[in-house]
């Protein structure tokens, strides 16, 4: 089961006990994930949110779980995934496939900042860390933008926060 928590004052930012302190001054957690990955840090959540905000984490949520069989409920057939670098990735299966088998992360968690949804359409931001399967730590602002349809996604794209042009 994914386990989903509040974080932060007003409900976002991290769960208590990832802030950092470097040279006395509080760098908060994107200073060092290594402290941050605990069993009990998986995501953090808005505290405040509709169905569709709260779809958008829940699928975040269940990625970093892994728990491939149920991200397949959470997406129309139809979907289409657009993400950097990648071809567009359209169907159910093979959504869920490249999660199983051409994401580069062995273990990590999305920490969402805030998520807006409105008129079948949602976004949400924040911050990535984890470990890719060759050992390398990876650190990632990322802004993720949804379409709903039936209580589903049907369309995401990706972008992360890094110099491209």
């Amino acid at each position: 089961m994914v386990d989903v928590r509040l974080g932060g004052a007003n409900g976002y930012g991290p769960v208590s006990g990832c802030k950092k302190r470097v040279g006395g001054v509080d760098r908060g957690w994107w200073a060092d994930f290594d402290g941050c990955m605990g069993e009990d840090s998986l995501v953090v959540v808005p505290a405040v949110g509709g169905a569709e905000e709260r779809l958008m984490v829940e699928l975040l949520a269940v990625v970093d779980a892994r728990e491939w069989a149920r991200l397949g409920g959470l997406v129309a057939p139809d979907v289409v995934y657009y993400r950097p670098g990648c071809a567009p990735i359209e169907g159910v299966e093979a959504f869920v496939g490249f999660y199983r088998r051409r994401w580069i992360v062995s273990a990590g968690r999305h920490d969402v900042d805030r998520c807006v949804a409105v008129g079948g359409q949602g976004f949400c931001w924040g911050r990535f860390g984890g470990v890719s399967h060759a050992g390398v730590p990876l650190r990632e602002i990322f802004a993720d933008w949804f379409e709903f349809r039936d209580g589903l996604v049907v369309r995401r794209r990706t972008f992360f926060y890094r110099p491209a042009v």
